[in-house]
This record gives C-alpha cells, sequence and structure tokens, in this order.
C-alpha cells in the first residue's frame, strides 16, 4: 500500500470518526434541548403556582387572619384549663369558618392553628385532631416558632401533605401561636392542565411513603395508594372516601404502562432514591414515546419529599433517530468517496512552492479536501502554527472557528466549496482561531487553484481585522441598543434643540425623528402643567443634573397620555453642559392595570357588586359613623334556598347567571343609601345604616324576600327560588363588624330552619346553639374513629302472606362517653351538615356486612338487611363499586342487602338513575323509603328500578280512623302490585293496624308492635327463637310476643327509623 493510499485511508477513518461522533453529539443535543425545555417548562409552572399561591394565602393572613380578636382568641387558650380551651376552639373555629371556606374554593385545604408551645390548637379540616406537638415533626413551624418570622415550603403533615406558608401570630411583639396554610395538590392538577394544552398531557404528584407514614395521623393513611413508579412513593388515592375534594382527573390510557415503564428503569430508581430531577424520552414500544420530566420536590428541611411528574407527548423521538441513522450512512458515503479523490491532491502540492514567503497578508494553499499543502510566513506568525504544524492539516478544522449552535463542518465550509465549484469567495466575517485558543477575526479571500484546466484546490489570502471589527461591533452595539430600547430616548443639544431620538420615541409620540430634530421638546407639551412646574424641573436638571417624575404630554394626533420621565444632563470635563438625554416610557397600560388591579381586590367579579372585603371596609366606616351618631345599623345575611340543586342540575353557567341576576335584583329592592354586597358562593350580605324605626331591617327583609317571588329568566327557562335571611342589629349583636357578621350568619341559618324563605333576628341562644352544635360534630368525629360509641340495632320484617321473617333493618345509635345514648334525631342532622354522611354510611354498610358473614358461619339466614342511603353518599362515591368491593371482601351474597333510598333523594337525584339500575344489576335491591312524602308520579315510578316501596308511617299511625289514610293505602297497595312491586308498612303499633294492612294486601309490615329494634345478639336469638304461629296469633289480634322495651334505652317517642 502506497504512503498516499495509507495518508488517504487513515484521514477517512478520522474524519468518519469525527462526522459519527459529530451526528451523535447532534441528536444527543437535539434530545436534551427538548428535554430541557421541559423541565424547564415544569419547574417554572410549579414555582409560579406556589408563588401565586403564596401571595394569596399571605393576602388572606393579612386580611381575615391576622387580627386582634383572632390574637387574643389564641393567647387565651394558652393558659385556659381544657374546658374553656375547647370554648375558645369551638369560637375560633366559628369566626373562621366563612373564611376557610373562601380559602377551599381556592383549592387552600388546610388552615390550622398553633400555640406557642408547638401544638396543634385548631385544624379547619380536622377540628377533632388537636393537642398533638405537631412542630416536632414540621421543621418548617419549628422555625417560625424559633425565628417568629414567615416561612413557607413544602412539608408533609397530620391530615394533607402539601406547599405550605406558615405565619406567626404576634401580640405586643411576642409570639403567642402559627397559622398555617396548605395548597391542595388539585390547585397545582388545576393550572398545570390550563398550562399543557396538549390533550395528551398530564401530570401526577407521588409522595415519599416514609414521609408520609412519619408524620400523617393514623386515620387518613388510606388517603393514599401505592404508585407503579417507585415503591418508595405514594401517590393520593382519587377513589379514597377520606378525600376532601370529588373533582378527579381522568388518566389519559397511556399513563398505566407508561409508569410500569418508569418503574422499571434503573435510572429512574436511582434518581428517586438520590432525591434529583431527571428528564427522559420513554417509549412503551418502538411508535409510542413520551418525553417525561421527574421534577424533585425538596421538604423545607432540605430533604427530597416528592416528585412532580409531567407526561407530554414524545412522537418525534423516533422521528430524530431515524433521520440522524440516514444522515451518518449518507455522510460515511460522501466521505468514502472523498478519500479516493486525495490521492490524486496530494500530487499537486509543489505547485504552491513559488509563492512569495514576503507577503503581508497570510496565505495559505489548500487541496482539494480542504488539507494546508502551503502556508507562508504571514500565515504562521498571524495564527501562531509553525510550517510544520500546518502542513498536511485540514486548515478548517485547525483553526477555522464556529459557534457551536451553528456548526459547519470541513466538508461545507465556503472557504473550500467555493474555490472548488470556481468561485472567488469573500468575507470579511470570518474567525480563525490561533493557536494559544484567543480568536481572530479575520477578512479572507479564496480563489480557485487550477491544473490544466481542472481546479485543484484553493488560494487563501487572509488578514487579521480584529481591532477594526470590535470598533465596528460597539458601534452597531450602541446603535442597535439605541434604537431597539423599550424606552423612548431623546437627545438634545446644549441649547435643548432635539438632535436624535429612537424608534420607541416615534411609536409612543408619533414623531418621526426628522419632524422633531432642531426642535424643542415642548412641541409635546400637554397644557395640562403650570409654567411653575416645568420651573421646578429645570432647577433640578440644571443644578443636580437629573429629575425624575411623572407627567403628562400630548401625542402628535392630539392624545394627552402619562409617561414616567427621566432626565440626564451629560457635562464635559470642565462641567460644561453638552447635551440632555431625556428617557421615558408610556404608563398609560400600567395606571390602568392598577386600576384593574384595585377593582379585582375590591369588587366581585361575577356580579359586580362590592367584594367581601370592600363590603367589610364600608361596614367598619358606617359603624364608626352609627357610634359617633348614636344610631342603629343591621347587617342582613342572605343565603339562597337550595341553590346547589340548580348548579347540580342545570349546571354551573346556569347558577352564574342566576347569581348575577339575583346580584341585579336585591340592588333594585335596597333604600338608596344600603349596600349589597356578594361574600361569595350563593351568599349576599346587605348593610342598613342609620336607621331610626325599630321595625326598619324587618320591613326591608320582607321586601327582599318579596323579590324572589317573581321567577327568574335564565336561558329560557323561568327558575323560582327563595332565600333566608339572618339580621343583626348594631349595638345590641355586636360592637364591630366581624361580631355581626357572625351573629347574622347564625340567624340565617335559624331563619332556614323555620323553613326557610323566612328572616330571623339573632338571638343569644342562637350563639349557644351554634356552640353546642359544634361540640356535637367533634365528638360525632371521634366517635367515627372509635370502636364502642356507633353501633347498629336490627328491627326485624315480617310477610304477612307468608307469616314468616323475612328480614331486618339495620339502624344506627351513638352511645355517647358522657352524654349517654343520643337520639339520630340529633347527631344525623348534624352529621349531615358536616358533610360526615358518606363515612357515616360506609360505617353503617361494613357494620352490616360483617353482621350478615356472622349470621350465615351461625347457619342462620337472616333474609334481606336492609339500610338507608343519604343523598351526600350517593354524590360523593362510586358507590356501585364500593358495595361490590365490600360484599367481596366479606364473602356475602349481594342479595342480602337492601338499599333504602328516600322518596325525596331520589327525586333529587334523577340523574343517578343509571346507578340505581347498576345496584340491581350487580345483585342489590333497592326500597323507596318514606313514600308518600314526596311529590312522585306515576310515570317516574314506572321506570325507577326498585323492588320495595316502604310506606311512611305518617299514613299508619291513623289508618283505623281516618278512612282517607286507608283509602290512600290500599290505592298505594293496588297501584305497586300493578307494576309487579312489594309494599312494606313500617310503624306498626297495634292489632288493629296490623289487621287492616293485612286486609288490603300489604307484603311486609314493620314496628313496635311486632318487634323491637334489637342489638346483634338478641336479633340473632330471636331469628333462632321465631315461631310463625306465634306471628300468626299477632295477625288475628291474638296479641304479640314480641313487644318489651328496646335494650338499647331509647323511648317509644323515637321508633321511627334513623340511618
Amino acid at each position: 500500500m502506497s504512503r498516499t493510499t495509507l495518508i488517504a485511508l487513515s484521514l477517512f477513518l478520522l474524519v468518519e470518526s469525527l462526522f459519527g461522533f459529530a451526528t451523535y453529539y447532534s441528536f444527543s443535543s437535539e434530545v436534551g434541548y427538548r428535554l430541557k425545555f421541559r423541565e424547564t417548562q415544569l419547574d417554572t409552572a410549579v414555582e409560579s403556582i406556589t408563588s401565586s399561591y403564596g401571595r394569596l394565602v399571605e393576602a388572606i393572613f393579612q386580611k381575615e387572619v391576622n387580627t386582634r380578636d383572632i390574637i387574643e382568641h389564641v393567647a387565651a387558650a394558652e393558659k385556659a384549663s381544657p374546658k374553656e380551651r375547647n370554648r375558645l376552639r369551638g369560637r375560633l373555629y366559628r369566626r373562621m369558618y366563612p373564611t376557610f371556606k373562601l380559602l377551599q374554593d381556592r383549592k387552600i385545604r388546610v388552615l390550622q392553628f398553633l400555640l406557642a408551645d408547638g401544638t396543634s390548637f385548631l385544624r379547619m379540616n380536622r377540628p377533632d385532631l388537636y393537642g398533638d406537638t405537631i412542630a416536632d415533626d414540621r421543621p418548617l413551624l419549628r422555625r417560625v416558632l424559633v425565628q417568629g418570622h414567615h416561612a413557607q415550603g413544602f412539608e408533609h403533615g397530620r391530615v394533607y401533605p402539601g406547599f405550605r406558608n406558615a405565619f406567626p401570630l404576634l401580640k405586643d411583639g411576642q409570639l403567642v401561636g402559627v397559622v398555617d396554610f396548605s395548597v391542595a395538590f388539585d390547585a397545582l392538577y388545576d393550572v398545570l392542565s390550563s398550562k399543557n394544552r396538549d390533550a395528551a398531557s398530564f401530570s401526577q404528584f407521588l409522595l415519599r411513603k416514609d414521609l408520609v407514614e412519619a408524620v400523617s395521623h393514623p386515620s387518613v393513611r388510606s388517603l393514599f395508594r401505592d404508585t407503579t413508579v417507585h415503591p418508595e412513593f405514594v401517590i393520593e388515592d382519587e377513589s379514597s372516601s377520606m378525600r376532601d375534594v370529588v373533582q378527579i382527573m381522568e388518566a389519559p390510557p397511556y399513563l398505566e404502562p407508561l409508569d410500569l415503564a418508569l418503574g422499571a428503569d434503573p435510572d429512574v430508581d436511582t434518581a428517586m432514591r438520590e432525591g434529583r430531577t431527571l428528564s427522559l424520552y420513554k417509549c412503551i414500544d418502538n411508535f409510542d414515546c413520551h418525553q417525561v420530566v421527574l421534577l424533585s420536590v425538596k421538604d423545607s428541611a432540605g430533604r427530597p419529599a416528592a416528585y412532580v411528574v409531567g407526561s407530554f407527548p414524545g412522537d418525534e423521538y423516533p422521528v430524530m433517530l431515524r433521520n440522524h441513522l440516514i444522515v451518518f450512512a449518507l455522510g460515511s458515503l460522501l466521505f468514502f468517496l472523498g478519500g479516493r479523490s486525495y490521492q490524486h491532491w496530494l500530487r499537486s502540492r509543489q505547485q504552491l512552492q513559488t509563492i512569495s514567503e514576503n507577503m503581508v497578508e497570510g496565505l495559505y494553499v489548500m487541496n482539494n479536501q480542504g488539507n494546508i499543502v502551503f502556508s507562508n510566513k504571514a500565515a504562521q506568525n498571524i495564527l501562531g502554527f509553525s510550517k510544520h504544524e500546518m502542513q498536511g492539516k485540514n486548515g478548517h478544522n485547525l483553526f477555522h472557528h464556529h459557534s457551536a449552535d451553528q456548526p459547519v463542518t470541513a466538508q461545507n465550509c465556503p472557504i473550500r466549496t467555493e474555490p472548488m465549484s470556481g468561485n472567488v469567495y469573500r468575507s470579511s466575517n470570518e474567525t480563525f482561531t490561533h493557536r494559544s485558543g484567543s480568536l481572530i477575526r479575520t477578512e479572507v479571500t479564496s480563489s480557485p487553484l487550477r491544473d490544466e484546466g481542472s481546479i485543484a484546490g484553493a488560494v487563501v489570502l487572509f488578514r487579521d481585522i480584529t481591532q477594526d471589527f470590535e470598533n465596528r461591533i460597539r458601534q452597531q452595539q450602541t446603535e442597535t441598543a439605541f434604537q431597539n430600547m423599550s424606552e423612548a430616548i431623546m437627545v438634545t443639544d446644549m441649547n435643548v434643540n432635539i438632535v436624535a431620538v429612537n424608534r420607541a420615541f416615534t411609536e409612543i409620540t408619533g414623531y418621526g425623528e426628522k419632524e422633531v430634530q432642531g426642535k424643542n421638546p415642548n412641541i409635546l407639551s400637554s397644557g395640562m402643567h403650570d409654567p411653575s412646574f416645568y420651573q421646578e424641573m429645570w432647577v433640578n436638571i440644571l443644578q443636580d443634573g437629573y429629575w425624575e417624575g411623572e407627567i403628562f404630554n400630548r401625542r402628535k394626533d392630539g392624545d394627552v397620555y402619562p409617561e414616567w420621565l427621566n432626565i440626564t444632563t451629560i457635562r464635559d470635563k470642565d462641567g460644561e453642559v453638552l447635551s440632555h438625554v431625556a428617557v421615558f416610557s408610556d404608563i398609560t397600560d400600567k395606571l390602568k392595570k392598577e386600576k384593574r388591579l384595585q377593582e379585582l381586590a375590591y369588587m366581585d367579579q361575577l356580579t359586580n357588586l362590592p367584594n367581601r372585603t370592600s363590603f367589610m371596609h364600608l361596614f367598619d366606616q358606617a359603624l364608626k359613623h352609627s357610634k359617633r351618631m348614636n344610631v342603629h345599623a343591621a347587617l342582613l345575611y342572605l343565603d339562597l334556598d337550595h341553590f346547589k340543586q340548580i348548579n347540580d342540575t342545570l349546571g354551573h353557567q346556569v347558577g352564574d347567571k342566576l347569581l348575577l341576576e339575583v346580584g341585579k335584583r336585591l340592588q333594585r329592592f335596597i333604600r338608596q343609601d344600603d349596600v349589597v354586597a356578594r361574600l361569595g358562593g350563593d351568599e349576599f350580605i346587605i348593610m342598613i345604616e342609620a336607621f331610626d324605626q325599630e321595625d326598619d331591617p324587618a320591613r326591608v327583609a320582607n321586601k327582599l324576600l318579596q323579590c324572589f317571588r317573581e321567577p327568574f329568566s335564565i336561558e329560557g327557562r323561568s327558575l323560582h327560588i327563595s332565600a333566608s335571611i339572618g339580621i343583626s342589629i348594631y349595638p345590641e349583636d355586636g360592637e364591630d363588624s366581624t361580631t355581626l357578621l357572625k351573629n347574622a350568619d347564625a340567624a340565617m341559618y335559624r331563619a332556614k330552619r323555620k323553613g326557610r324563605g323566612n328572616y330571623s333576628y339573632f338571638t343569644e341562644d342562637m350563639a349557644r346553639e351554634a356552640e353546642e352544635l359544634f361540640v356535637l360534630e367533634t365528638d360525632l368525629r371521634h366517635a367515627l374513629r372509635a370502636d364502642d360509641q356507633l353501633y347498629m340495632v336490627y328491627q326485624p320484617k315480617f310477610s304477612l302472606e307468608h307469616h314468616a321473617l323475612v328480614g331486618a333493618e339495620a339502624l344506627i345509635r351513638w352511645q355517647h362517653p358522657e352524654r349517654g345514648l343520643i337520639s339520630p334525631l340529633e347527631f344525623l342532622p348534624a352529621a349531615h351538615d358536616a358533610s360526615l354522611m358518606p363515612e357515616i354510611t360506609d360505617l353503617v354498610i361494613r357494620q352490616v356486612a360483617r353482621q350478615i358473614r356472622a349470621w350465615n358461619e351461625l347457619n342462620i339466614d337472616p333474609g334481606t338487611i336492609s339500610f338507608n342511603l343519604d343523598g351526600q353518599t350517593i354524590k360523593s362515591i362510586d358507590l356501585s363499586s364500593h358495595l361490590q368491593r365490600i360484599v367481596r371482601d366479606e364473602g356475602i351474597s349481594p342479595g342480602k342487602l337492601e338499599i333504602e333510598i328516600t322518596e325525596t333523594v331520589i327525586l333529587e337525584q334523577t340523574k343517578y338513575s343509571n346507578l340505581y339500575k347498576d345496584l340491581i344489576d350487580a345483585g342489590f335491591t333497592i326500597s323507596i323509603d318514606d313514600f308518600g312524602t314526596g311529590e312522585s308520579s306515576l310515570f317516574r315510578l314506572k321506570h325507577l328500578p326498585f323492588n320495595t316501596l316502604k310506606i311512611d308511617r305518617i299514613f299508619i299511625k291513623d289508618v283505623e280512623h281516618d278512612e282517607n289514610d286507608l283509602a290512600i293505602l290500599r290505592s298505594i297497595v293496588e297501584m305497586a302490585d300493578s307494576l309487579g312491586k312489594k309494599v312494606l308498612c313500617e310503624g306498626v303499633e297495634n292489632a288493629s293496624q296490623l289487621s287492616l294492612l293485612n286486609e288490603i294486601g300489604c307484603d311486609e309490615i314493620q314496628g313496635y308492635y311486632l318487634a323491637k329494634p334489637m342489638r346483634p345478639e338478641e336479633i340473632t336469638r330471636f331469628y333462632s327463637e321465631f315461631e310463625p304461629e306465634e306471628f300468626v296469633k299477632a295477625t288475628t289480634g291474638d296479641g304479640p310476643k314480641y313487644l318489651q322495651k328496646e335494650s338499647t334505652g331509647e323511648s317509644n317517642d323515637n321508633r321511627h327509623r334513623q340511618a
């Protein structure tokens, strides 16, 4: 093999290797750039969300929490007795409840008060959890307690983890407590969803399992489930009944296999164990690829605590890989062909020996492949290379420099390619690299080198123009900066005549540079400032050399606008004025934004009424006036009745339009001096200022209630709605706005209990009732987590036709450790108001299922066991799946459970008809409870998938004396029989009632005449000892065998069913 061929082959292999590396580097760079973009996008979004919520929380803290009465409450609790502390906790809960509802509407799920010793005093989201030293597990809270300053960061809590903000409560400079806020993950999900508009994008929030288990309360562990991404992390379980929000983000179909693929990736495992952020492409198959960003979230102690996992479409990945492989294959072919030509190129190196060595310009000669075959001394001196170091080297690779974002290979460098095409290449914008590494700006001329008519290479002449280039660049940069600044610039001479303006000046004023050159700046004067204003301005300019301020000027079209103006005087070394430079910006939009922010802060955006902040400010001023003038003032708290039903059935758009129309109508019906505002949701507040007549508030309330008698026309619908109003009076019911608002709220709830569509004045009894209700609700939350307070009793049901025991109804009872047996009439309404019915219903279902399994193990057939289902539960959980999971876990038949749904709930929740069908298909049975108390129609009954009509006891108690009740019962039985449904009559109290029900053909009965509700051990014995003959005697009037006092301690006044 000849030396020429060996050199050519070696060069080909070298270039091929470099090209392969460049191709791989290009591919890796593009992949890395795309992933880094996604990572930055997600990190910026999370930072923006947490910052914006931090500002919101701080504003709410300063306005609503950091007040004198709140601080006094917390300070008093520090030294109070346990009993007094409970009372203070109740008062603080009621005081903060409206604020907490406002926070929940904005996805801030935690509001907690701590005492100065680090113990939890009140959790608004879990008022039953208090007294624990949470600060021991929360570094952020310890920091606030020690330093007395606001702190923020991500932390795990007793109930929920989240992005937290903690603020100190100071009294006379001393720390008395801490207020802790936490933003819900749903806020993060909502905003990330709105920022990532691609339908295939999805975000998850993973939490470190060990930190959750170390800090959280055992009662909330079921809120989380394991994730397949990593065994040491968990995710919030959307189906958990403990979840405080009902919004569930629908996961895309690719998420499950993508999570499994991430879980199998060792790089993901290592990064998550080390707490590092990681971005990668992950392909489920050859074509289904995704960009995945695992963004590490550190807690306040600097520990990796969670990950925001964002997945984005990555369809470009296989395309990029394919394209780079094609480029590499084609490039290799080209390099091979070029290598063959290199042998001929070397033969021409002697042709350049005659070129002069005395040229001032650098000169080098290269062959067709770009390799240097000759260089003169000037080239060697300019570049710093010796002749030996340049000889045979590719000039492009040796010293030709290109930026990384615009790479140029030796094969397509114009210094070589243009001469090879027969053209002369001239450029004054080339950069060579000195041997030391410094860059040299050069002017280059590259001409073809011909040999016997063919192009054998190129002759390159160049000279160093670095200094000239730098001077020219500085001049261009100055001009570019001047013309492209966002602020307008105007330069005047020493006589204050305009000599230059930039592009922003023209855009703002409308004047071109030629129109104003040589003129005085007073051509912009608006005429809105008097001469003294300009005289004072020029005094400052001439004395201090500087003036800054807001000024109004006039555009070319006559429009007057505000601007922020800076004027600086330029002087020479002797202090003589050379020129003045004015820099200004149009602040019209800024002033509009400030005005808009003012409106957002004080006006409700839906109704354009004053919002809570604005109203409380107005009311405080009104109270000061009333106190000064010694007159009364009143607060009317108005809440729409059943507004939630409109939202649920017709949608939030209709609900919002209804609220807008309500606001307009209220404004028409109040006095001119009165103020109406919207607090939030469906709550409005009306201020009556300075009234003299005692009944003025009642007259206004009646007038407002009258305005709801006319229906509202919304989107072609005629909507009827009523309202309830609570009234508090200054100074009798309070001397500050917070107390009067709280008392008016309490009075409003009393009005609702009176039957809605009413008004009620505040009384001291209401305050006591509210405190008692808070204690009851707190005790009930404790009872739900205790093992021995809430229990089930069972009242048997009998078949009149078969004289048989066909099942029982499950009823819940509460044995309070201090108060004894509490009636369901007392605690179930409180549970409903506190949204605890889903938890109570879940407890009932599980206890009933376990009891049925126990009876099965004793070979006792209990028949069908029924339980009552509350409307809240239907809306809060996936009922069909939940019930099927319980019966499957307990190993019982679904046919053993009968679900009682009241007629009213069925009518209000018609959209759940598919749910009822699913329950029937799964094997459960459904009965309509309290039938006759609602507004059912035959058409609706015909299409409802129920098995039994359960007639309310109000139709039974007087049936032997009231012919109307008997006729109604007979009609219901005949109607049910025609529909193929059973009829069960409850509340049977005597033999004559039983005889009449038997006569009209009632299928089943239930009541104290035959059997009382019994504890499990009693009804088990009852099942074993039941004798049909005794039942037959009861139906013939010989008297029942089973009538006796209920062992649970209930009186017969509390017989009717509560589930």
